[in-house]
Formats: C-alpha cells, sequence, structure tokens
C-alpha cells in the first residue's frame, strides 16, 4: 500500500522507485541549470520554476515505469543531466517532476569493424566516463569544456562539440544509437538522429553507444600569432589540406588570448580576489578601453596533434604558409591548461556581485565569418565587453564564440545590461543572416529567436515528432518553440 504523504507525487514515485527528493535544498538545486538569468531570480520568481519532486531512475525499467505513470496521470516530466546547460532547457515549472538521469550508469565496452565503442548510461559525466575507459586504455572523442559535469545523454540532447570536433566531430558523428523511453513507457533502441538537438522534448536518454578510441600516446602543439582574424582564417582554412589534419583547430582573438593567459595561475584561494577585482573592473568602462590598448592587436591559431612526437608540429609551418618566427609552443600549452577551467560556481559568485559573463554560439561559412565577428562586437560592446574564439572548424565554415562580460552596481541594472547585450548579439545574427547557435541549444533563452536558431525543416519534423510520441506534451513542455 502506498504510505501516504503530503506530496501526493513525491509519494508515487517513492513507491514506484524506492526513493524521491523532495527536501527543499534539493528541488531549488534542481529549479535551474547554469543559465545565468537564474542567479538573479527573486524568491517570488523563484517559485514559478520550483518542481514538486526529482526522481532519478537507475535502469530502463525505472524509466519506464515513471514515464507509464506520468502519461496516465498527466504528470509534466522535465529531463535533467548534470544541470550544465547555459540556456535554460532543464529549467522546470513549479508542480512538475524532474528526471534526474545522474543514477543511469551502465557500461559496456563493444568492438566492431570501425574499432571500439562503449554502451554507457545517459548519466556518467565525461570526466567520469573517461576515467573508466581510460582503465581499459581508452578513450573518449568528446571533451566539452563542461566535461568535468555535463552528462552523456545533456551532449545528445544539445547537439554538443568538444575540444577535438576537427578530428572526430561532433557528437552528432560520434553516437552509434541510443536506447530512448517514450511517455507511455515505450523503450526503444533506435538511431540517434531523432534526439539530437531535441533537449528532452521527446523522450528520456537512458544510454548511447559512443565511438571511442586508444588513448593517445602523445601529442604536439603550436600557436601560432597572425596580424588579423583574415590572415588566421586563411592558415586556418589551409589546416585541412595537411595530409593529418590537427585533432583541435582554435582560433582566439586579442582580448581571448589575453584572457586565457589571466585564467591559467588564478586557482584555489586566488579565484574570489579575482571575481572581485574582474567585478570593480567591469564597472569603470575607462580601465577597459585602457586595458584594450595595451593588448597587441593580433589572433593565434591553436593546432594540437595528437600521437606526434614532441617538435613534430613546426613540419606543418610551410604547408600552412606561416613562418617559424611567428610560431610558439608555450601559446598552445597556455590554451590547454586553461580549456577546461570551466567553473559553474565562480560564474555564480560573479553574478552575485552583480557581474555577468556569458557566450553567444554563432555559425557562418569560411568567407563570412569575419564579417560575422566584427558585426556581433559592434552590436554588443555597448553593453558589455566582448572578446572572440572561433572552432569547430569544418569545410562549410566555423562556429563563432563571442564571449561579453559586464557589470553594474544594482540588480535591475545588471539585468538590463545582459538582456540588452543578448538581445542585441541575436538579432545582429538575425541581419547578418548567421545561424544564431550551434552547439550550446535553445532553451529557454533562444525561444524568442528559436527560426535563427534552427532549421526551418528540421523544427517542422522535429514538431510532428512531438505531436506524435509525446501527445499529451508531457515531456519539457513550452521548449523548442512546442
Amino acid at each position: 500500500m502506498k504510505p501516504p504523504s503530503t506530496n501526493p507525487l513525491a509519494a508515487d514515485i517513492k513507491w514506484m522507485l524506492g526513493s524521491c527528493l523532495d527536501q527543499p535544498s534539493d528541488l531549488r538545486e534542481r529549479s535551474r541549470d547554469c543559465w545565468l538569468p537564474s542567479v538573479w531570480w527573486t524568491p517570488e520568481e523563484e517559485k514559478f520554476h520550483l518542481p514538486a519532486a526529482a526522481a532519478q531512475p537507475k535502469d530502463d525499467l525505472q524509466l519506464s515505469t515513471l514515464l507509464a505513470w506520468a502519461q496516465e496521470n498527466g504528470v509534466v516530466l522535465v529531463p535533467r543531466g548534470g544541470g550544465t546547460g547555459t540556456l535554460g532547457a532543464a529549467v522546470p515549472e513549479a508542480g512538475t517532476v524532474v528526471i534526474d538521469t545522474t543514477r543511469m550508469r551502465s557500461f559496456k565496452l563493444g568492438q566492431d569493424e570501425k574499432g571500439p565503442f562503449v554502451r554507457a548510461g545517459a548519466g556518467w559525466t565525461g570526466a567520469a566516463l573517461e576515467a573508466k575507459l581510460n582503465e581499459s586504455g581508452l578513450s573518449l572523442c568528446h571533451f566539452p569544456d563542461s566535461m568535468a559535469a555535463s552528462t552523456v545523454g545533456g551532449w545528445i540532447s544539445t547537439r554538443s562539440f568538444g575540444q577535438l570536433s576537427m578530428r572526430y566531430g561532433g557528437i552528432e558523428q560520434q553516437v552509434l544509437s541510443v536506447v530512448a523511453v517514450y511517455p507511455g513507457g515505450r523503450v526503444m533502441e533506435e538511431e540517434a538522429s531523432v534526439h539530437l538537438g531535441a533537449e528532452g522534448t521527446l523522450a528520456v536518454m537512458s544510454e548511447a553507444a559512443l565511438r571511442c578510441r586508444k588513448t593517445p600516446g602523445s601529442w604536439d602543439g603550436l600557436g601560432i600569432r597572425f596580424p588579423s582574424l583574415e590572415d588566421a582564417l586563411g592558415a586556418a582554412r589551409r589546416a585541412f589540406d595537411l595530409l593529418a589534419p590537427p585533432s583541435a583547430l582554435m582560433l582566439q582573438g586579442p582580448m581571448d588570448v589575453y584572457a586565457a593567459g589571466l585564467r591559467v595561475g588564478y586557482p584555489g584561494e586566488f579565484g574570489f580576489i579575482k571575481e572581485l577585482v574582474s567585478a570593480c573592473v567591469l564597472r569603470i568602462p575607462l580601465l577597459l578601453e585602457l586595458f584594450k590598448r595595451h593588448v597587441r592587436n593580433e589572433w593565434v591559431l591553436i593546432l594540437i596533434f595528437e600521437n606526434a612526437p614532441e617538435g613534430s608540429a613546426w613540419n606543418v609551418l610551410a604547408r600552412l604558409g606561416v613562418s617559424p618566427e611567428s610560431a610558439s609552443r608555450e601559446l598552445a600549452a597556455a590554451w590547454g591548461e586553461s580549456c577546461f577551467q570551466w567553473n559553474p560556481v565562480s560564474l555564480r559568485r560573479a553574478a552575485e556581485l552583480f557581474c555577468f559573463l556569458d557566450v553567444f554560439d554563432a555559425w557562418a561559412p569560411w568567407d563570412r565569418l569575419s564579417g560575422l565577428e566584427r558585426t556581433l562586437r559592434e552590436a554588443v560592446s555597448p553593453y558589455a565587453f566582448t572578446t572572440s574564439f572561433l572552432k569547430h572548424f569544418d569545410k562549410d565554415g566555423a562556429c563563432l564564440q563571442m564571449s561579453f562580460a559586464g557589470a553594474r552596481r544594482k540588480r535591475i541594472e545588471c539585468v538590463g545590461a545582459y538582456e540588452a547585450a543578448w538581445r542585441a548579439g541575436h538579432e545582429a545574427c538575425l541581419r547578418f543572416g548567421a545561424r544564431a547557435s550551434h552547439h550550446r541549444g535553445i532553451g529557454l533563452a533562444r525561444q524568442p529567436w528559436i527560426k535563427a536558431c534552427t532549421d526551418a525543416r528540421w523544427h517542422a519534423a522535429l514538431r510532428e515528432r512531438k505531436a506524435s510520441a509525446d501527445p499529451f506534451n508531457i515531456l519539457n513542455p513550452r521548449k523548442m518553440g512546442l
């Protein structure tokens, strides 16, 4: 018999699964992801997003039971992985039930004609899964900057890209299949394409088969300085003609080169001091202008080669059309030390000081990347300090990531400046004709610009699949423009 409870949804879930999170601290933690505006919610605003309970199924059977119960009782569910999303895709509405997938950690190695793969539960974090694979001499092909906390299911749901995308592509090229549980409880093993970028609106993934590889034995890298973005892009494009293209290819703008250097060497107890100093500097535009004048106007192309003996990277310089004097291993090493220093706690503390730091990720073809960088920078600069970074190159184009930061003395002023910068960036992408998203998803933050963020035919197909797979709209409703 079901035990009596003041929270009937939690009582039902405990009866089905044996446990349920319903304490205020647990619910508050799962009322948000890493979407920056949620840090500034007032207590009244937070109430609109507090779930009634959080379920933690551990396998397909429990997940199927939960989704069958939810459809029968009209309970709205919001899937959630590591909570590392920055756009509000995992933010629930009051009274809903969050499905916390982090207990789903199945693990099985396999091999096919193309090499090794792993069947991994959707709740594995990247860092934990990589450590588990390393025990067998294997490694993932996917290394997002949120590696420490983001999950396998989250990668697929947002169509994630990682640091080694130049060689291995994004998660779309690395995932072989998924096990998905649909509303009503139906369990399906199928191609992942249906779920890529769907943000948990169709089904809840419990497992994915991911391509992996032997752990690289060594690496070599170079950073190459260029006087302009156009010159750097020319060399980046020639990298595709190398006999052995790099595994990672990134292009840092002038301010980002300097910021990456600052990030290295400020760990631990000095982190909060740096945040306080940054908050003060961001509030004084004159200091920022003086700071800009002392930064060299150069772009740095970072190339990382796996299984390459030390010093071998120098051999590519002639093919890229650059001189050895412009190259340095130290620049690549500095990037390597800073690329995984994603710290949501630090970002949250900065936001509590009425500072903001966020990122636009937009895509454009090769011949329009320089224009997009200039257009986006000019649009956002009146509201925030910007730095530019290009990555995830392919033969058609690349992703421009533009970080923007600012600070104000009051909460309402900070929120207003952040929203103005966010709006200006997306509207600039719209005017320019660039796709205003690449690998971070849509969530709540990009709903007003969803037509500029997704392919129209893909979105129409998603809408049709949603109507068929989730006719009662119980999975992450009002997301993805559905």
